[in-house]
């Protein structure tokens, strides 16, 4: 049997919680979705809590809330999925990127600083883009501290981390950040299918995300007036389906759990793993939800041989995984050459990591990956 990457886990009562809302009367804007808001909300601390049909509309509705217009800049991680810019880039903005340090590939604060530092006034970016690689968040509070000087916004892209920790406080509590983004995608942390959540502290910026999610629409407050509403700004349909909130809220519940699995998965691996590879570790600053576990080869030989690396799990029904082709690689976006993305692009692999992996499946995973070592170091 093949060992994927990555694979979501559905439970009974997860299908009974979908089933249960499909047999209701509404099967949109209903009572399950504030309900899962509410319960979300509840364990990340934050103050206030929108769910969307994906986190590509969650980080719409952060860019546009915060103002982002054409010509605006943002500047990112280039180690990230391609929706972390898409939206931006839609609103005409102009993009641009930071390294990623050593230790947990998120974006480099001493890097930032000085970029920020050397930057021209008029090219500072209006929002910074952080994102919570793997499951590990960035060191946010030195990036708040930068945001008080240079005048920008902060969205967190916690797609990896719902679960994880940083100085104490859970990843979404906004105690660091204008926006928390989080995915419900298949193989995140939690899955509702597709989905998305934004997490944030201001009831401005909340209250015009719930108007952009449903149209821009505003209903007019008296209940005899069924049919009164009117569209105050141009918005989208971004509402998530109230059988999608039933199974986001019923694998919430279990949440605590699955991330216990997760960092007992990770603690074997790096306690099995060749001295070869080298994989992130926890810092004191930050907990790990581990939605993904990299490892990145250590010797020239190997990073000569990754593909056949690959290709000899592959052979034995392991399949790895690549996260990410640096961003500023797609769509033309600009001509870059960040040495530390660069040698990642080179050298770094994604081991499966997942809750329907046991003790035998790991015992494999790292047993078959210390033989491809011997064999191509």
């Amino acid at each position: 049997m093949l060992i994927s990457y990555s694979k979501q886990k559905i439970y009974n009562e997860d299908i009974k919680a979908v089933l249960d809302v499909i047999k209701k009367k509404k099967l949109t804007q209903g009572e399950i979705t504030p309900v899962f808001e509410n319960n979300l909300k509840k364990k990340v601390r934050a103050k206030y809590c929108a769910v969307v049909n994906s986190c590509t509309s969650a980080l719409f509705l952060a860019y546009i809330s915060l103002g982002l217009k054409k010509d605006d800049i943002v500047w990112t991680s280039p180690i990230t999925f391609i929706a972390s810019i898409n939206p931006a880039i839609h609103l005409g903005a102009k993009v641009d990127f930071v390294d990623i340090n050593e230790f947990d590939f998120n974006l480099d604060v001493n890097k930032l600083e000085k970029k920020l530092k050397n930057t021209k006034k008029k090219f500072l970016p209006k929002i910074i883009t952080v994102v919570n690689f793997a499951g590990f968040s960035s060191d946010l509070k030195r990036i708040k501290n930068l945001s008080k000087k240079y005048n920008f916004k902060i969205i967190e892209d916690s797609c990896h981390s719902l679960g994880a920790e940083y100085l104490n406080s859970k990843v979404g509590s906004c105690n660091y950040s204008d926006i928390n983004v989080f995915s419900f995608h298949a193989i995140k942390n939690i899955t509702s299918g597709e989905g998305g959540a934004l997490t944030c502290k201001s009831k401005k910026i909340f209250n015009m995300i719930n108007l952009l999610r449903n149209h821009g629409i505003k209903k007019n407050s008296q209940k005899n007036y069924f049919f009164s509403y009117k569209s105050i700004i141009p918005g989208f349909n971004f509402r998530m389906t109230e059988f999608q909130a039933a199974l986001g809220n019923s694998q919430l519940r279990k949440l605590d759990n699955f991330i216990k699995k997760r960092r007992k998965i990770a603690e074997y691996y790096k306690k099995n793993l060749n001295p070869d590879f080298v994989s992130i570790q926890d810092s004191k600053k930050s907990k790990s939800s581990y939605h993904l576990f990299v490892i990145r080869l250590r010797t020239t030989k190997l990073i000569k041989n990754r593909k056949k690396i690959f290709e000899y799990m592959k052979k034995r029904n392991i399949l790895l995984g690549y996260h990410y082709i640096p961003v500023y690689k797609h769509l033309n976006l600009k001509k870059l050459y960040l040495d530390v993305t660069e040698q990642y692009h080179k050298d770094a692999l994604t081991l499966p990591m997942h809750l329907n992996l046991n003790y035998f499946d790991c015992k494999k995973i790292i047993t078959n990956l210390n033989e491809a070592i011997k064999k191509y170091c």
